[in-house]
């Protein structure tokens, strides 16, 4: 007979559990959460294992002078101790930055040594990767650690990692059927000072959120929809199985089952039974918890990044680490092997840049590093980058001051391109150091084509340099022989294919739209009438009243003319609502200010227009336009009212960044390439681009956009009037645009919008699918008992937001709007809209959470354009769930059903009772079980819908009258709500403890709520000194009234989970009112 499933169904039992057991095998030693809060001296403010960092500094510094080693003194130690303690909040980011330097770099303390007094380095972590350093360190592990901010919040992280008693690391694990996300989330309230607890992140370098199947990893501050997956690429395949599987020290693991002492027999059947198989989860852990790789990560691989904090992403770290074992390699010269390392747009290559540039700073002591950029802003970012690094770099003003700062021998120079070739031609300079590394920006090919040149140039000056390229875009078939002098590529290369798939960038879709060159009036009416479907007869004639004023304008050619009239419909209708912004590249300036002045006349998208000075050549049409007027004009314009250059492209690009004006920003080469602005979603080409250039271009809406209540970004578009990629049905290198690229590297680059289109009956069939049981499809109330699962609703919103976001993205395409029947249209628009009702019914029945922010303004902005005012949808309102008179009005107007009246009630009862859980837990257990089951009885028809409706409102009452005819209080605790919330507590952990005596929790719920009284002051909840006071009091009371009273011996385990839970409700419940005590 074949034998029934026996694993353990809770996330403590079964990913939590797992999770130490890896980190064990790692190496990484339990705390048990009774040590851990001793060494916290009961103080949840505290965050450090006091002990255990105390006993690390010891060991870790000493001062060597006069041939001897000195101890540093116990005040050094204790001052020490209190830099880490003593942390003066500045917000979050400021104040881990700070406390990050102060792990990293050390302090210097002064103390006399031998009659010499100095201040000496000391030093809280060993960052050295080898054996003996990584033994120096102390690595300890802890679950379940209960956190509070002096502010009042409190926390419980699952797991939390420390190096030498330090918080390193926070891990939130969920079990297999949740979802990651809600572990992100928790990440990231966790970190809010008004609903976490943000003192637990003050040092942490890494952040992990996983279920099972789907580990994510980030560092403090990280926004959701950077949270990355981690691909490892240096173990051998069986290792991962080989630590999982690994015997754990015995007593580790008696420490763990301390804590974890109800799933030890499921836990031990798992390993007699043999082997078991390794998890996504596990693989993470091993990859980024191994104490060297941690440290590692920490140390070279996470920067400040313009006030953001970052880590790397596995293609980085690899990339680096690869570069780092290459450089060790010498030819016969001396000269260091190089590379050129091919890592996608969008996917942090100037950070990669810098974290090699740190880390060979680290480990080669002589090395000095030239970064040569060909874009001032990445020069700009480079050298803000790297002030939080430790390295001061040099930044190059001029090519004489280049090869100043070359002669100077500085460790760390950035520097143009055009200033690295000017110096060169200025005067001779020679440096052979086979120490210096050359790191290249290979985005200048495009710009000056002149690659031999340069390659030849940087090897007369510095010809024992280490060379290293960087390239964002595939590398041309006609370049690779160049590229070779670099040395070959680095591993892995990480193409946009690559990038996609770890949700690094967005995809990007394609559309081609003709424009026809030989337009007459009767042609250009004919493509009105189709870009205008969808619009009333009054519409129509407002646009084309707008369309015919421009035609005025002396010069403008009516293909611009249609171009922008394209642009500004497509814009307003698809993204204009969201504050969403795009790119429209011009053929030249002149056509650039043209399209600047149609875009103004039809008045519906606000533009910019960045170009060069007229002087310098950009387009197509340059040496027609060095002596344009209106380009002059403009530009004198823009210079007077800007101040410069400088001043005019920072404002027009910091005001495009942000959500308001303009929407559309002109261009014609500037900003092409290495601009990025992720609230960019869409570039119209309206003139051809080519090879490097192309790629280079789309890949400016592809950024992924995670701002505060920011739109959905899936996708990023590229409208093409030009025809530039008109062969995309065939193999992108068959395009003339890309014909110099291998098809392999192209993969995924960029797909048409009609690919995403085709899927859109395939999706609202799906959604259509999941209630194949409602026989009735006018009834809306079948539809919503249809979701009264709570998996099934889940399924719900994730299909109705895949078919949400596709048809808004087939929408935006002319040639689908052209090609679908107009009734199969507008019953997908129509069915969008029903089941937004519905999703709007049930979220307010059920009481759900359910983040509809990512998509839903774009879903309703989409309906408000696109459905017909006589589709009549009602919303359902919610009820006041204690307004037994609106309850009433709706049942007598017949505009609820008395079973959606109840759900509603129910389910917000029960998010109720979620709220205030920590005011007395044992009663509000009680009530969410009876009201649970009386849903359960009406879902199975045991119930009918009044009887239902009547056992709610009457669970609701007395829920609110706190009136439990079943009640086991005693009776001298009737009446009293914080005796009777503590007797509750004090009952529950004595009988989980085998102790049942009537009388003790009575006793201990009426002390402990007089030694809060007596000690309570105005604010006392946020005041870890008095809460100190009352923890020191109870712990008096329980050793010294209840221990000698000859009742039976409680453990001190036992009276910390009291005590812990009492002031936790007790802060929620006996709050301050504002008198002085």
């Amino acid at each position: 007979m074949t034998e029934s499933p026996k694993f353990s169904l809770s996330e403590a039992g079964r990913e939590q559990l797992q999770a130490l057991m890896t980190l064990s095998a790692l190496g990484w030693r339990y705390v048990t959460r009774a040590e851990v809060d001793r060494q916290r001296r009961h103080r949840r403010t505290g965050v450090l294992l006091e002990d255990t960092l105390r006993t690390q500094l010891v060991a870790l510094n000493r001062i060597r002078a006069s041939g001897r080693t000195h101890a540093f003194s116990e005040g050094n130690i204790e001052t020490a101790v209190e830099r880490l303690k003593d942390v003066r909040f500045d917000g979050l980011m400021r104040t881990n930055e700070r406390q990050t330097d102060l792990i990293q770099l050390g302090v210097a303390l002064p103390q006399t040594v031998d009659g010499q007094s100095r201040e000496w380095p000391f030093r809280y972590i060993n960052w050295g990767l080898d054996s003996d350093s990584m033994r120096a360190n102390a690595f300890h592990m802890t679950s379940e650690f209960p956190v509070d901010w002096p502010e009042g919040a409190s926390i419980r992280p699952d797991i939390v990692l420390f190096v030498n008693g330090i918080p390193f690391a926070v891990i939130e694990v969920k079990r297999s059927q949740e979802k990651v996300a809600q572990g992100i989330s928790q990440h990231l309230r966790n970190q809010k000072p008004d609903l976490g607890a943000p003192n637990l992140f003050f040092t942490a370098q890494l952040l992990i959120a996983a279920n099972s199947h789907e580990p994510r990893y980030a560092t403090v501050g990280t926004p959701a929809k950077f949270w990355s997956a981690w691909r490892e690429r240096e173990d051998a395949p069986d290792y991962v199985a080989e630590v999982v599987n690994r015997a754990i020290d015995t007593t580790d693991q008696d420490a763990i089952f301390q804590d974890f002492g109800l799933h030890r027999r499921k836990h031990d059947g798992l390993r007699e039974a043999g082997d078991r198989f390794v998890t996504p989860l596990d693989e993470m852990l091993v990859s980024l918890c191994r104490p060297e790789r941690i440290l590692d990560l920490a140390r070279r691989f996470t920067l400040f990044d313009g006030g953001v904090k970052k880590v790397a992403r596995h293609q980085q770290y690899f990339a680096v680490k690869d570069l780092l074992k290459r450089v060790e390699a010498r030819d016969a010269g001396g000269r260091r092997a190089g590379g050129v390392v091919w890592h996608t747009q969008g996917s942090g290559k100037s950070l990669t840049m810098v974290m090699l540039a740190k880390s060979l700073a680290m480990s080669v002591p002589t090395a000095r590093v030239v970064l040569v950029t060909d874009r001032t802003d990445l020069d700009d970012q480079i050298d803000k980058t790297f002030a939080a690094t430790g390295l001061s770099p040099e930044r190059a003003k001029t090519g004489e001051h280049l090869v100043e700062l070359i002669e100077a021998r500085t460790p760390v120079i950035t520097t143009l391109v055009h200033k690295f070739k000017a110096g060169l031609n200025k005067r001779r300079v020679v440096d052979a150091s086979t120490d210096i590394f050359l790191l290249v920006d290979e985005s200048h090919r495009s710009q000056y084509g002149d690659m031999e040149g340069l390659h030849q140039k940087m090897r007369d000056v510095l010809p024992g340099a280490c060379l290293i390229g960087f390239t964002g875009t595939p590398i041309a078939k006609k370049e690779r022989n160049t590229f070779t002098k670099f040395g070959p590529l680095v591993q892995p290369v990480y193409s946009m294919k690559d990038a996609v798939a770890d949700g690094a960038v967005v995809p990007l879709l394609y559309e081609g739209r003709h424009v026809e060159e030989d337009i007459d009036e009767e042609a250009v009416d004919a493509w009105f009438d189709r870009v205008a479907v969808g619009l009333s007869e009054t519409q129509k004639a407002d646009l084309k009243r707008k369309m015919s004023r421009p035609r005025t304008l002396m010069g403008v050619s009516a293909r611009l003319r249609c171009i922008a009239f394209d642009v500004s419909r497509h814009f307003a209708d698809n993204f204009q609502s969201d504050r969403l912004k795009g790119q429209l590249v011009a053929p030249s300036k002149r056509d650039a200010l043209a399209l600047k002045k149609l875009l103004d006349e039809f008045g519906e998208v606000t533009s910019e227009v960045i170009i060069s000075g007229p002087d310098q050549r950009e387009g197509e049409h340059a040496i027609d336009e060095e002596s344009d007027d209106e380009v002059v004009k403009f530009w004198r314009r823009m210079m007077e009212r800007h101040g410069g250059e400088e001043s005019y492209n920072k404002t027009l690009i910091s005001k495009f960044k942000g959500p308001g004006e303009p929407d559309i920003l002109i261009v014609v080469d500037k900003l092409l390439t290495g601009f990025d602005a992720p609230r960019n979603t869409v570039l119209y080409m309206a003139r051809p681009l080519r090879e490097h250039g192309l790629l280079q271009a789309i890949a400016r809406v592809n950024r992924v956009f995670d701002e505060d209540g920011a739109p959905e970004k899936p996708f990023g578009f590229i409208i093409d009037y030009c025809g530039v990629l008109r062969h995309l049905g065939e193999a992108l290198s068959a395009n003339d645009a890309l014909r110099d690229f291998d098809e392999a590297d192209l993969q995924q680059s960029v797909s048409a919008i009609a690919d995403q289109a085709r899927t859109l009956p395939q999706k609202h069939a799906a959604l259509l699918d999941l209630f194949a049981g409602v026989s009735n499809v006018y009834d809306e109330e079948a539809y919503a008992r249809e979701l009264a699962g709570d998996a099934l609703r889940d399924d719900f919103y994730r299909r109705l937001s895949e078919f949400a976001r596709t048809l808004t993205v087939a929408v935006s395409s002319r040639t689908f709007i052209e090609e679908t029947p107009p009734d199969r249209l507008q019953r997908w628009r129509t069915d969008e809209k029903r089941f937004l009702a519905l999703r709007a019914h049930v979220k307010a029945r059920y009481a759900d959470a359910v983040d509809w922010s990512d998509y839903e303004r774009r879903v309703r902005s989409l309906l408000d354009q696109h459905v017909t005012a006589h589709e009549i949808t009602t919303i359902v309102e919610p009820l006041a769930v204690f307004d037994d008179g609106a309850i009433e009005a709706a049942r007598s107007e017949k505009k609820r059903s008395d079973a959606s009246i109840a759900d509603e009630i129910a389910h917000r009862t029960l998010r109720t009772i979620e709220e205030k859980w920590d005011e007395d837990p044992t009663f509000f257990e009680k009530f969410s079980k009876l009201i649970r089951k009386t849903i359960d009885d009406f879902r199975r028809g045991r119930l009918e819908e009044k009887a239902y409706l009547e056992r709610i409102r009457s669970q609701r009452d007395k829920l609110d009258a706190r009136d439990d005819e079943d009640d086991p209080t005693p009776h001298e605790l009737h009446g009293k709500g914080n005796e009777t919330a503590f007797w509750g507590i004090a009952r529950k952990e004595l009988r989980r403890a085998a102790i049942d005596d009537p009388e003790l929790p009575v006793r201990i719920s009426t002390s402990l709520t007089d030694i809060i009284e007596h000690h309570r002051r105005v604010g006392w909840q946020h005041d870890r000194d008095i809460q100190n006071d009352m923890r020191n009091a109870m712990d008096d009371f329980f050793f010294d009234v209840v221990m000698g009273s000859g009742r039976p011996e409680i453990e001190p385990a036992v009276m910390d989970s009291i005590i812990n839970e009492v002031l936790s409700a007790a802060r929620v419940r006996m709050q301050d009112d504002g008198r002085v005590r």
